[in-house]
C-alpha cells in the first residue's frame, strides 16, 4: 500500500509563472471592463461564478478521463472538443 506522503510528492507543484501570467491577464480584463465598459460588481461576480463553474466542469472531465483510462497524472491532455455549460 502506498504511503500518503509518497502520493503527495508525485503531484507536481503549480507553475507560478503561469498562475501570475493568467492572473495578470484576468486582472487587466477586469480593469478594462470596470473602466471602459462600466461593468459593475454584480456583473463581474457573475463572470467569476461562470469561470468557477467552467473550472469545476474541466476538473470533472479530467477525473472522468483518469478513471476511464487509468491515467495517473492530473495533467491530462486531450484533442477531444468539449462543450461547456456557458456556450
Amino acid at each position: 500500500m502506498n504511503n500518503m506522503s509518497e502520493e503527495v510528492e508525485k503531484v507536481p507543484p503549480p507553475n507560478w509563472e503561469i498562475v501570475e501570467e493568467l492572473f495578470d491577464a484576468i486582472d487587466e480584463l477586469m480593469d478594462k471592463a470596470f473602466h471602459e465598459k462600466k461593468a459593475n460588481f454584480i456583473e463581474m461576480d457573475i463572470v467569476l461564478m461562470m469561470l468557477g463553474e467552467k473550472l469545476r466542469q474541466e476538473k470533472h472531465f479530467v477525473y472522468n478521463e483518469i478513471g476511464k483510462n487509468g491515467i495517473s497524472s492530473p495533467n491530462l491532455e486531450t484533442t477531444e472538443k468539449k462543450a461547456h455549460f456557458y456556450g
